[in-house]
């Protein structure tokens, strides 16, 4: 029997078969299709193998990313095609990523423009209908400035990227839009795009113009002086993993011991680690902390991270992921794969 029948869309029930969405039913549904089609040329494996080949998401968000019933994160579409296509089938990785970066904002784009013109270009008439509708709970309105810039949503982080980098961008919203069925004025977003940008290493501020030049006034987003650098530089942010320190994978541990973890990474870019945190990806039968401090790192420097890992109370394994987060909590690197622990639980 083919692999499909065997191992099926739940990622390891025999019997069934994985449905190809219909790419003519929307937007979320052909990025469904174009996954569905990936999992098929590399040889349809399942859910579960994906996951054990390095994918960071779990089996249930692998699996409704190619069903086409909700957009997903742009961090699990990236699992999904990373496992398949850069490890599996062997393509460039920054290609693959920027493919596959254009389909999904194509889809995102697609998604947030029915839902503005449902919450803002609705009908004024004050018929029954369009009462019950307006009384149901509404979708949480977004920002003016949310409007204005770009969105995405990395392994985590949901916020406004920059479009030219695919950064995750840093901003001061603007205040909320109206809610209800009043159509959103064509001056705020005029207004908007009139604020101040300033944009420096991939960060776009987006700031109201000041009335005043006084320190009453001061704009929310201030950059420091060790965040400035010149116009023409271009920031490289980089690592390089050495190894594992302590308990590489594979190892066995007892039920119930509490051990550490090490691993060694090289900051091989030329940006300075400042704040930053490895945050845990999921969940795992060994209880680990959600996130662990990487000391400050200059460039080119080696850096120790640690993790102290309670072992479950029975025999199993525990593979937990890893990704490192700067100091406002976006994910960096978001090409890299995570860095992980696997070890075997064994009776003490």
């Amino acid at each position: 029997m083919s692999s499909a029948v065997d191992q099926g869309q739940d990622g390891g029930r025999r019997g069934r078969r994985s449905r190809r969405p219909d790419p003519s039913s929307g937007p979320v549904a052909g990025l469904a299709e174009r996954l569905w089609r990936l999992k098929q040329e590399a040889g349809d494996p399942s859910y579960a193998e994906m996951a054990s080949l390095g994918a960071a998401a779990s089996k249930s968000s692998l699996a409704a990313a190619a069903q086409g019933r909700n957009l997903p994160t742009w961090g699990t579409t990236w699992e999904f095609v990373r496992v398949l296509a850069v490890d599996r089938l062997g393509r460039d990785p920054v290609e693959t990523e920027r493919e596959w970066r254009a389909l999904w904002k194509q889809a995102r784009d697609a998604v947030m423009a029915a839902e503005d013109a449902e919450e803002f270009g609705q009908s004024t008439s004050d018929s029954a209908p369009d009462r019950a509708r307006q009384t149901s709970t509404p979708r949480p309105a977004r920002t003016t400035a949310e409007m204005v810039l770009p969105h995405a949503e990395l392994d985590g982080y949901h916020g406004p990227v920059d479009d030219l980098t695919g950064a995750p961008a840093r901003i001061v919203h603007l205040g909320s839009p109206p809610l209800g069925s009043r159509r959103f004025p064509v001056g705020v977003i005029a207004a908007a795009a009139a604020a101040a940008m300033v944009v420096a290493g991939g960060a776009a501020y987006l700031v109201w113009p000041e009335e005043k030049a006084t320190g009453k006034n001061t704009p929310a987003a201030v950059q420091s002086s060790d965040d400035l650098a010149p116009l023409n530089a271009v920031p490289k942010d980089d690592s390089e993993f050495i190894g594992d320190i302590t308990f590489p994978d594979g190892t066995r541990v007892k039920a119930g011991s509490t051990f550490e973890k090490v691993w060694r990474l090289r900051n091989s870019g030329t940006v300075h680690w400042k704040g930053r945190k490895m945050v845990r990806l999921g969940s795992s039968p060994c209880p680990a902390p959600q996130s662990v401090t990487i000391p400050p790192t200059p460039p080119g420097q080696l850096v120790d991270i640690r993790v102290r890992v309670q072992a479950a109370k029975r025999p199993t394994r525990c593979k937990i992921y890893w990704k490192m987060h700067d100091a406002a909590g976006r994910v960096t690197m978001p090409t890299k794969r995570p860095i992980f622990l696997d070890v075997r639980v064994v009776r003490a």
